[in-house]
């Protein structure tokens, strides 16, 4: 994670995870970088504070069961032109991939 709060309004409000537990090295300094545990349903994600500007992004790829009503349901919630849709990455007549970037 870059920016805490950020990370915090994608991953918690707009995909709907919920915060399993939090961790600080140093809990009595509040800027002391963030681990953060997270889950919805079988999902599982570890969320590092960590990282700094020259980190590697990384993919994650997570089953998900009605892709599509999936997909418009956080297409509901997004305000700007940049909408998630599901795609056909493989060019094989399936839509089976929504990509979506916490950036």
């Amino acid at each position: 994670m870059l920016d805490e709060e950020k990370a915090k309004a994608f991953y918690l409000n707009f995909l709907g995870h919920a915060v399993d537990w939090e961790h600080r090295s140093a809990p009595e300094n509040q800027g002391s970088p963030l681990y953060l545990k997270i889950s919805q349903g079988d999902s599982v994600l570890h969320l590092n504070g960590h990282a700094d500007k020259d980190t590697p992004t990384s993919e994650v790829r997570i089953p998900v069961e009605k892709l599509e009503a999936h997909c418009e349901f956080l297409r509901a919630k997004v305000t700007s032109e940049e909408k998630p849709e599901v795609v056909d990455p493989r060019y094989a007549g399936r839509k089976t991939d929504m990509n979506i970037y916490d950036q």
